[in-house]
């Protein structure tokens, strides 16, 4: 019962024989869910770890907690982008979440992005679980046209000013 990932041992026999096989990280078992309503500006902490946060990265930069610029403060969750190897994909899941008895709901985050190049591809999709993240459905998904908007193009690593944020529903 308590919140974690846990590794599991696995014997099989046939009575006279038998093979083992021990799978590190195999279990997680999530913390109570958060209620509504929910607010992080990410003030009060420093770095994305669980159980609040679940960072994936498969290489390259991954997301992570900047004092270096916010949008209603001085803090703010990060992916320093530029220069990435085009096709990685990173994955910043929050804590689960207690949605009992709701009807209409609705996620609105700040983020601000510039395009490094006009043919930029790059994506965010906000994705939803109602299974404990057994599967996912992608609830929005926006590209890097509709995330820089008319802003221009930049060709060093950019720093957002609390002005440059955008406020987004879903």
């Amino acid at each position: 019962n308590t919140p974690g990932t846990y590794a599991v041992k696995l014997v099989a026999t046939d009575g006279s024989n038998s093979n083992t096989a021990n799978i590190a990280g195999y279990i997680t078992v999530l913390p109570p869910a958060l209620g509504l309503p929910y607010f992080e500006g990410f003030e009060s902490i420093s770095t994305l770890t669980p159980p609040s946060w679940t960072v994936f990265n498969p290489s390259g930069n991954a997301w992570d907690v900047t004092n270096t610029t916010g949008a209603t403060g001085t803090k703010s969750a990060k992916l320093a982008n530029f220069g990435q190897p085009t096709g990685i994909i990173d994955e910043f899941i929050s804590q689960t979440f207690d949605l009992t008895g709701s009807t209409a709901l609705t996620l609105t985050f700040k983020y601000a992005f510039r395009k490094t190049a006009s043919n930029n591809s790059d994506l965010l999709k906000v994705y939803s679980s109602s299974d404990c993240g057994e599967t996912w459905n992608m609830r929005r998904m926006l590209n890097s046209s509709t995330l820089a908007g008319s802003s221009s193009l930049v060709t060093t690593a950019w720093t957002p000013a609390a002005a440059d944020f955008v406020t987004y529903h879903v």
